[in-house]
């Protein structure tokens, strides 16, 4: 978008063609290619760039793997005899 300082509702000639501004001195009658050429060259007008920005993938760190101990095998015990005979 190219934004005008001092030209609102107002419509001038470039070497691109007419450009008109609107009540807040922005106009999007140009491609981005153009708006940043007269931007450069000519003092009143700023180019703002409106180019969405690409969303950032948000990768979640990945969880240190708990290190699980081996699992041990219980044995029965048999119990003593206690009975007397």
């Amino acid at each position: 978008m190219l934004n005008s300082k001092r030209h609102f509702n107002f419509t001038t000639a470039t070497q691109f063609g007419q450009v008109t501004f609107d009540e807040k001195g922005e106009s999007r009658d140009l491609t981005i290619e153009q708006e940043q050429y007269l931007a450069d060259r000519i003092e009143d007008f700023v180019f703002i760039d409106e180019t969405p920005e690409p969303k950032k993938e948000v990768v979640p760190e990945p969880k240190p793997e708990e290190v699980k101990q081996p699992v041990k095998k219980r044995t029965t015990r048999k119990k003593a005899d206690t009975t007397e005979e």
